[in-house]
């Protein structure tokens, strides 16, 4: 935009100011009983960063009613996507025990997602393929799996071309 100003004629002056910018440096998903199984995670933005492990335990679409007589103590909760907000399912899975959430698409294909406030637990999104995979895998057994969440903001300088 300066540039062109600059070429029009203007007299053009930058103001720096301050910007945060997210990045996911390559969160991962493994299962314990399928070591070579590969599924791929995107963290959602604001989630906390680390590993967890835990049993997977499917909890549905997340709301309250689906978690009621579930044991969700130091699991990790796999939720589908739709009806509430990713925030709320991190909130209610966190309140019944989870140490994790996997929120998994409700339709075809991946997503990028983002929480308006700092999650208490590792939250990622995956593809309606691979969270069908785990929802077809945990009806026939129970499986362990390990999320590392690696992402942090960035502080970074961008520029205003002011009026």
């Amino acid at each position: 935009m300066a540039a062109r100003l600059r070429r029009l004629g203007y007299d053009v002056e930058l103001q720096p100011f301050p910007v945060r910018r997210f990045e996911d440096r390559g969160s991962v998903l493994r299962l314990a009983e399928q070591p070579d199984t590969r599924l791929e995670v995107r963290t959602l933005l604001s989630s906390l960063v680390g590993t967890v492990s835990g049993r997977l335990v499917d909890v549905g679409l997340g709301r309250n009613r689906d978690l009621e007589g579930r044991d969700l103590q130091g699991a990790i909760a796999l939720i589908e996507r739709g009806e509430l907000t990713f925030a709320e399912k991190a909130r209610n899975a966190s309140a019944a025990g989870a140490v994790g959430a996997l929120i998994y698409n409700h339709e075809s294909g991946s997503f990028q997602g983002m929480l308006p406030e700092a999650a208490s637990i590792p939250v990622v999104a995956l593809s309606d393929v691979d969270g069908q995979r785990l929802v077809r895998l945990l009806a026939d057994s129970q499986i362990t799996a390990e999320l590392t969440v690696d992402a942090r903001m960035i502080e970074a300088t961008s520029d205003s071309v002011p009026p």
